[in-house]
């Protein structure tokens, strides 16, 4: 069932074979490293940033601590501050595998409401955040791929292949840390920890404690209209209680399963509709999936969802991004509509067209899309005016 216990927040979850092929659908796609997310909309923070360098034109994006509750209002979010104090290591402005604007596998996308966005660069095993001045800064990472800080200070942590991220109306920043088989969280005051996951892969127990789980390469996070974290783990949508406990969705039934087959799915992207039903990209067969509160399972689409694919609109909206299609479109009840096709508009200075994958959508309508392969970022609207937003380079491709 989706329908949330009485004290309830975040999620994790089962191997099974679909995620294999999965796993070698993404490498072939990521030349840089295993990546994923899930796009959403940030709440604000006011958390210590280490400034990378200034990046010329502006563009948008932001995260809960506590138990492991959001707060509900996940849409609604403020702006992202450098703080004082903030780490004085400064990363490098550019990567291995970066484009000419310096991402790397830009991957989970976010905004916040002042118009900053926040980018999981799993390429650099770091989270930054791109102000509408230009300037890029660090959330979170030092760069060096591998699993440590906790308890610390965020941007001097170790990140191994971010993912998805979600934000809740306190501004703690919940993400997959994947590589890592870890859900971790960065507070207000950018401190980070670990809220889901001992690092083993394997299979987590409906009801077990949440840290003390085995996951298997959590990918997208999402946070429910009542505030609850959830993220992807293996075949499985799971969330955690505010006491720290781990559910299952659907635990009865195993999992949430394909409503033709029967089978396990492979989720690569999570959003939530307004009235609490949930939206699932199933990879492995090419589905987008609707789980109502009651727990019915359906299907909305066939469409290649890539991870990161899924984003809420405040009206309940959800933008789709297409990766099969080149495309990003619109859920709304039944319908599917597109609202752009990357293979007809000229957006990079190259002949590449965008391959949509992570996206997030501000509070001004604008549209931010991103490429893990081209390791590229675009923006644009429902009438266009698509363009790439420069990275910590400063010169778009």
């Amino acid at each position: 069932m989706l329908r949330e216990r009485a004290q309830d927040v975040a999620v994790s979850g089962d191997p099974v074979s679909a995620v294999s092929t999965r796993a070698a659908q993404r490498g072939r796609r990521r030349s840089a490293a295993f990546v994923a997310a899930a796009a959403v909309t940030l709440s604000g923070f006011g958390i210590g940033i280490t400034v990378l360098e200034h990046a010329q034109g502006g563009q948008r994006p932001e995260l809960p601590a506590g138990g492991v509750s959001a707060s509900p209002s996940v849409q609604t979010t403020s702006g992202v501050t450098p703080a004082s104090g903030s780490p004085s290591d400064q990363p490098s402005s550019s990567a291995p595998n970066a484009s000419s604007d310096g991402w790397a596998s830009p991957v989970g996308l976010a905004v916040g409401k002042d118009g900053s966005l926040i980018i999981a660069d799993a390429g650099r095993n770091q989270i930054l955040v791109r102000k509408s001045t230009g300037q890029v800064a660090v959330l979170a990472g030092n760069g060096v791929a591998g699993y440590s800080g906790d308890g610390g200070p965020a941007a001097k942590a170790e990140l191994n292949n971010p993912a998805g991220i979600a934000v809740g109306a306190d501004g703690t920043v919940y993400f997959a840390d994947s590589a890592n088989n870890r859900v971790r969280a960065i507070s207000p005051t950018g401190t980070i920890r670990t809220v889901a996951g001992n690092g083993a892969t394997g299979t987590a127990s409906d009801g077990q404690p949440a840290t003390t789980a085995s996951l298997l390469s959590p990918i997208a996070v999402a946070i429910s209209p009542t505030g609850t974290v959830y993220f992807t783990s293996g075949s499985d949508v799971d969330y955690i209680s505010a006491d720290g406990t781990l559910h299952v969705v659907d635990a009865a039934a195993g999992s949430i399963h394909d409503p033709a087959t029967g089978g396990p799915i492979a989720p690569a992207a999570i959003a939530f509709e307004k009235d609490g039903s949930l939206l699932v990209a199933d990879e492995a067969r090419k589905n987008l999936l609707r789980v109502m509160p009651a727990g019915s399972v359906s299907v909305v689409a066939p469409i290649y969802v890539s991870e990161a694919g899924l984003a809420s609109l405040p009206d309940g909206t959800v933008v789709v991004s297409d990766y099969g299609n080149y495309a990003v479109s619109t859920v709304t009840g039944a319908a599917l509509r597109q609202m752009a096709n990357f293979l007809s508009l000229g957006v990079l200075a190259s002949s590449q067209h965008v391959r949509p994958g992570g996206v997030a959508v501000g509070g001004d309508g604008t549209i931010y899309v991103a490429d893990t392969d081209a390791a590229v970022i675009v923006s644009g609207t429902t009438s266009g005016g698509w363009h790439a937003v420069p990275g910590p380079a400063g010169a778009t491709p």
